[in-house]
């Protein structure tokens, strides 16, 4: 895998959501914002969001949109609102952790070497017993369905987000009437979710590509899937793992023999050749 130059990841803008963490927390001449019960917010779905915590005014959200297309799923969000409350900061400490880890392993995969990083791998699959054939199988199915490029595209999609998540920001402390309340504070439920939608959708400059690297994450974890439910998926997976072994002793083989064949006009075909052929 090529080395690329990764942005590094800053969590500054991804504080996770407070459980009842006002987004202004003091009004002009030092009066302190007035939370509202969450008691009173939960099941209000066109009310104000003005007093309540961040969290509980995106889960008001979530269960706008909800309300039409899955009414069950909007009863279970307000229900549960106290409790992804408590749930939601959690998680996105959570997904900081993983995603350092997922950098470190990956700036530790950019350094070794390739022979001491496979033996390093070999050394791993030592511990899983029986099971080792499972996870090459699943590896080898994620590598050859897009996981040579996954990095990146976490890369990209990390930026997408951040830079929805700075306008989100932006918009927050946005107050164009002067009356020293942040215009969020004063929309109802419904008109925040389109406001939201919209400033995401405004944000992100080019669509097509966020989609392209959604598709490539979705296909690579869709092989995975496959793999581990299918016998023949698996096999798939273990006959592209062996093709992969042996192309470099089959190149230096039969290269040469089969670029005289080819001739100066189709020389740039014969690796191709050879590849497709142990495939």
């Amino acid at each position: 895998m090529p080395k690329t130059n990764a942005l590094p990841i800053r969590f500054s803008g991804f504080a996770p959501l407070g459980g009842n963490e006002p987004l202004l927390s003091s009004r002009p001449g030092g009066q302190q914002a007035a939370t509202r019960p969450l008691s009173q917010a939960a099941g209000d779905a066109g009310a104000s969001p003005k007093g309540t915590s961040r969290t509980q005014r995106y889960i008001d959200m979530a269960a706008s949109m909800a309300d039409s297309s899955t009414p069950q799923l909007a009863g279970a969000l307000r229900a549960l609102s106290p409790v992804l409350e408590l749930a939601l900061p959690i998680l996105g400490y959570l997904a900081m952790g993983y995603m350092q880890l997922y950098r470190a392993i990956y700036a530790a995969y950019l350094t070794l070497p390739r022979d001491e990083l496979q033996a390093v791998i070999g050394l791993v699959l030592c511990f899983f017993g029986g099971t080792f054939v499972t996870l090459i199988a699943a590896v080898e199915a994620f590598r050859t369905m897009g996981g040579e490029s996954l990095y990146d595209e976490v890369e990209y999609l990390k930026e997408q987000v951040s830079v929805v998540w700075a306008a989100n920001i932006r918009d927050e402390g946005l107050d164009d009437d002067k009356d020293g309340i942040a215009d969020v504070e004063q929309l109802s439920t419904t008109d925040l979710t389109k406001r939201k939608v919209s400033l995401a959708m405004v944000s992100i400059v080019d669509p097509s590509r966020v989609q392209t690297a959604v598709g490539k994450l979705w296909a690579a974890s869709l092989a995975v899937l496959a793999t581990l439910k299918l016998q023949f998926a698996q096999v798939a997976a273990y006959a592209l793992a062996l093709a992969g072994m042996l192309k470099f002793p089959v190149v230096r083989l039969f290269a040469p023999a089969l670029s005289w064949a080819l001739g100066p006009a189709l020389v740039h075909w014969c690796d191709t050749i050879i590849d497709s052929g142990l495939k």
